[in-house]
C-alpha cells in the first residue's frame, strides 16, 4: 500500500454527469446522507450533496471514492470557522 507522507493531502475531485451521477473521490468520511442531502469531509473541507432521490451507490474507503446518483441540485463546500458556500448548478433557495 502507497502511504503518502504526513502532511501531503491526497487529491480530491469530483464529477458530475447529466446532474444524475457524481463521482467524488478524496473523501475521508461520509458523515451523514439522507434522500435530499449527502454530507462528505472531503480533502478539501466539507462537501454537502443535495436534491431528491439520492443514493450513496458505492463507497469505497481504502480509496475515497463515493459515488452518488438521484436528481443533484447543489453541491456546496464549507471550510472550518465560518462557514463560506458556494453553489453550482444554481440549486433552489
Amino acid at each position: 500500500m502507497n502511504r503518502q507522507p504526513e502532511g501531503i493531502k491526497n487529491e480530491h475531485s469530483f464529477s458530475v454527469k447529466m446532474r444524475k451521477n457524481a463521482h467524488v473521490s478524496g473523501v475521508k468520511q461520509v458523515i451523514s446522507f439522507d434522500d435530499n442531502s449527502v454530507l462528505l469531509l472531503t480533502e478539501c473541507g466539507e462537501l454537502l450533496l443535495e436534491g431528491n432521490a439520492l443514493k450513496v451507490d458505492e463507497l469505497n474507503v481504502q480509496s475515497g471514492d463515493v459515488a452518488v446518483s438521484g436528481e443533484i441540485s447543489a453541491l456546496i463546500y464549507s471550510d472550518e470557522g465560518p462557514r463560506k458556500k458556494r453553489r453550482f448548478f444554481g440549486g433552489r433557495e
